[in-house]
C-alpha cells in the first residue's frame, strides 16, 4: 500500500509518529457514502464536459458503484497508509478501474472534496435529528390528549405562581422544539450549497461545469466564491448551535420532570421501565434518565465552544485545522440524535397524578381575585394592594384570607370561594394562547395539524 499521493514530493517518509497523529481515516468512515457520492457526481460532470473520455469516465463509475456495493456490505476497508477518505476511495478505484483511476482527481482537490462531504453529511444528519424532534413532538401532543383537564400547578421561581393544565404544560415543550424544527429547515438553507470546482482555493482551469455537479449532488446552489468555500464552517457551527438549543430544551424540561418527581411537589410518578434504584436505599425510585439527558446539555454547548475556538483565528482559506472538527461534528449529532429518542421514550412513560386540590380554595388563585375586582370597576393596583394585604396578614390560612378579603372587599364568601378555586380558575381563563381549556384545545388542534403535515 502507498504510503502518501504526495511522497514524491520528499526525500524522506513521514515520521511514524507524526502520520498516525495526522491521520483521519477512523472518523472518516462515516463520510466514504459521501465522499463516493460527491466522486460520482464529479466524474459524471468530467465526462459531459469532455475533459475525460466516456469510456474512462464509465470505467470510473463502475469502479465507484462497485465500491460503494462493498461499502454498504460491510467488505469495503479503510488503510491508514492512505491518510484519509479520500485517497482510500482514490486508490480503490485504481485498483478496479486501472489506468483511468489516475483521472478521478481532475479539476478538484481534496479541500473540495472535504468540504462537499461535510455538507452531504450535514444535511442527512439535519433531515434525520428534525426527523427525531418530530417524533418528540407527537409524544408530547399524545401525553396532552391523555391529560386534557388535568390542572397542575404553574410555577415562577419554583413557587407555585397560576394554576395551568397539564395539557397547556406539553404544549408549551411542544412549542420550545417547534423553534428547533424551524432553525433546522432553515439552517438547511445554508447547508445546502455545494463547493465542488472550487479545488483547492482557487478554482480551476479545465472547463467544469460546477453548476451540474450541484445538481447532481442536490444541492440548492454554487458556493460564490472558492476560497471562502474551502474554508466555510460555519454551517457546523449554526448546526451545533442549534444542537446545543435543543440540548438546552431537553435539560429544562427534564429538570422539571425531576422536580415533579420530587416527594416535596409529587406531581407525576414515572414508569419502573425508566427509573433506577439505589445500591443502598432499597426504597428509593430514581429519575437517572432525565438528569443524563439534563447532563448531556454541557457537552452540546462544550462541543459548539470547541468548533468556535478551533475556527478563531485561522487565516482565510483551507487549513488542517479544520480536520478536528470533524469528530466534534460527528459526536454531537449522535448524541442529539440519541437525546432526542430516549426522551421520546420517557415522555410515553410519564403518568401525571391527579389530585382533589384543584377543588379546593387555593392561594395560587389570588391573582384571579385581583382580576374579579378590576372587572367589577376597581382599578388594577388598588385591587392587587387589597389582596395581597390580605395575604401578608391571612398567616398562610386560606379561610383567614377569604374572611379578610369579604371584610375588605364586601365580596360573599362564597363568591371568593369559587373565583380561587383552581379548576374554576382555569376554565375561565380566555386568551387564546393561555391555559383555558377552550384555547389548549384550539392550539394542541393547531399543533397536531402542524405536526401531521410535515
Amino acid at each position: 500500500m502507498k504510503s502518501g499521493i504526495w511522497h514524491k514530493r520528499f526525500k524522506k517518509p513521514l515520521h511514524p509518529t507524526i502520520k498516525k497523529f495526522s491521520d483521519s481515516t477512523a472518523e472518516d468512515e462515516r463520510l466514504v457514502i459521501y465522499e463516493i457520492m460527491a466522486c460520482l457526481a464529479h466524474v459524471q460532470m468530467l465526462r459531459q464536459c469532455g475533459i475525460v473520455k466516456k469510456t474512462e469516465a464509465n470505467s470510473l463509475l463502475k469502479a465507484l458503484n462497485k465500491i460503494l456495493t462493498q461499502y454498504k456490505s460491510g467488505k469495503f476497508k479503510m488503510h491508514s497508509e492512505l491518510e484519509d477518505v479520500h485517497m482510500n476511495i482514490e486508490e480503490a478505484v485504481k485498483i478496479i478501474a486501472g489506468k483511468s483511476g489516475d483521472k478521478l482527481h481532475t479539476a478538484r482537490s481534496r479541500n473540495d472534496l472535504i468540504a462537499t462531504d461535510l455538507r452531504l453529511y450535514a444535511r442527512d444528519s439535519t433531515h434525520k435529528i428534525i426527523s427525531r424532534l418530530i417524533d418528540i413532538q407527537k409524544q408530547l401532543l399524545e401525553q396532552a390528549k391523555r391529560n386534557s383537564n388535568t390542572v397542575i400547578p404553574g410555577f415562577t421561581h419554583l413557587r407555585p405562581a397560576q394554576p395551568i393544565t397539564w395539557s397547556f404544560y406539553m404544549h408549551a415543550q411542544f412549542q420550545r422544539f417547534a423553534r428547533d424544527l424551524d432553525c433546522l429547515k432553515d439552517a438547511l438553507k445554508r447547508i445546502n450549497v455545494s463547493p465542488m470546482g472550487s479545488a483547492a482555493l482557487a478554482g480551476t482551469s479545465h472547463p467544469i461545469n460546477n453548476k451540474l455537479t450541484s445538481t447532481l449532488l442536490k444541492f440548492n446552489r454554487v458556493a460564490e466564491n472558492a476560497l471562502d468555500a474551502v474554508s466555510d464552517r460555519d454551517f457546523i457551527t449554526e448546526l451545533l448551535y442549534i444542537c446545543s438549543q435543543i440540548a438546552i430544551h431537553i435539560a429544562s424540561f427534564c429538570e422539571d420532570i425531576v422536580i415533579y418527581t420530587s416527594p416535596d411537589y409529587d406531581l407525576i410518578e414515572l414508569n419502573d421501565s425508566i427509573s433506577t434504584g439505589s445500591s443502598i436505599m432499597p426504597q428509593k425510585k430514581n429519575p437517572d434518565l432525565f438528569e443524563l439527558l439534563r447532563a448531556k446539555a454541557g457537552n452540546a454547548i462544550g462541543n459548539l465552544c470547541s468548533v468556535l475556538t478551533i475556527l478563531k483565528g485561522l487565516p482565510s482559506s483551507y487549513n488542517r485545522d479544520l480536520q478536528e472538527i470533524k469528530s466534534v461534528l460527528f459526536r454531537q449529532v449522535d448524541e442529539s440524535i440519541k437525546c432526542l429518542e430516549v426522551l421520546t421514550i420517557g415522555v410515553a412513560r410519564i403518568k401525571i397524578k391527579e389530585k382533589d386540590w384543584v377543588h379546593q380554595p387555593s392561594f395560587i388563585c389570588a391573582t384571579d381575585l385581583v382580576d374579579y375586582l378590576v372587572r367589577q370597576g376597581m382599578a388594577f393596583r388598588q385591587a392587587y394592594d387589597l389582596i395581597a394585604e390580605c395575604v401578608g396578614n391571612s398567616n398562610n390560612n386560606i379561610y383567614l384570607f377569604i374572611r379578610l378579603c369579604a371584610n375588605r372587599s364586601k365580596l360573599d364568601e362564597n363568591i371568593i370561594k369559587k373565583i380561587i378555586t383552581p379548576y374554576y380558575t382555569v376554565k375561565n381563563r380566555i386568551s387564546s394562547n393561555g391555559t383555558g381549556f377552550k384555547a389548549v384545545r384550539q392550539a394542541l388542534k393547531r399543533a397536531r395539524e402542524q405536526v401531521f403535515t410535515l
